[in-house]
């Protein structure tokens, strides 16, 4: 019984070329930003979502393409760098809108660049945060307690102040806030505000709020 020979394949020019394009993509992926643990930018704390994308994209070795444009025809090894830099710019591109809710995808997928994208977002949010900041910073600086509700209540409303400038980035000492929520007690208090003025020792602001909570 005569057995035969099975030919090997033959591999042709045409799928040596598709396997060189299929190692090329899995090593690409392999290389792409996790953003998986970025929560994706719906238009609020845009200054702490934008710190995100540059930190991991400079692991990377990758956050100058956020800002850098296509080189200049003519330049000096053109050709390896513009390949680099598309390469690069890609990378960028995707992992800015892989971390964008959907509606703002949907506005700035039509972008290639990636620092057309990063620029544009730049001017819209940052403008709109230093304005969101002022407000809140307004309302901490103009927050005063009332005689005609409880304190305890109140201090609860001035916490909520400090947390909304927090959220915006704004940290502020803790033994400041101290002194301040001392400041900000109604007028029927101002005894216990100049004796706590005269203190010797600081306090921290959950001494003071436990003094306030005795006191009334």
């Amino acid at each position: 019984m005569s057995s035969e020979t099975v030919p090997s394949p033959t591999t042709t020019p045409a799928m040596a070329s598709s396997s060189s394009s299929i190692a090329a993509a899995l090593t690409t992926a392999k290389n792409l930003p996790d953003v998986s643990k970025i929560e994706p930018f719906n238009e609020e704390h845009f200054k702490r979502w934008q710190d995100k994308i540059h930190d991991i994209l400079d692991v990377h070795n990758l956050a100058e393409y956020l800002t850098l444009s296509p080189l200049e025809e003519g330049c000096e090894d053109f050709d390896n760098k513009t390949k680099n830099w598309t390469t690069n710019n890609k990378i960028c591109r995707y992992t800015i809108l892989s971390a964008l809710s959907s509606n703002l995808y949907d506005i700035y997928y039509t972008y290639k660049n990636a620092y057309e994208i990063w620029n544009l977002l730049s001017k819209k949010y940052i403008i709109e945060e230093a304005g969101s900041q002022q407000y809140f910073i307004g309302d901490f600086l103009h927050f005063r307690m009332v005689d005609n509700k409880h304190v305890t209540d109140q201090i609860h409303d001035y916490h909520q102040l400090v947390d909304n400038l927090k959220n915006e980035g704004i940290i502020l000492p803790a033994r400041f806030l101290a002194g301040c929520l001392i400041k900000k007690l109604p007028e029927s208090w101002n005894d216990y505000i100049k004796t706590a003025k005269h203190k010797k020792k600081p306090m921290s602001l959950d001494d003071v709020i436990v003094h306030i909570k005795i006191e009334e």
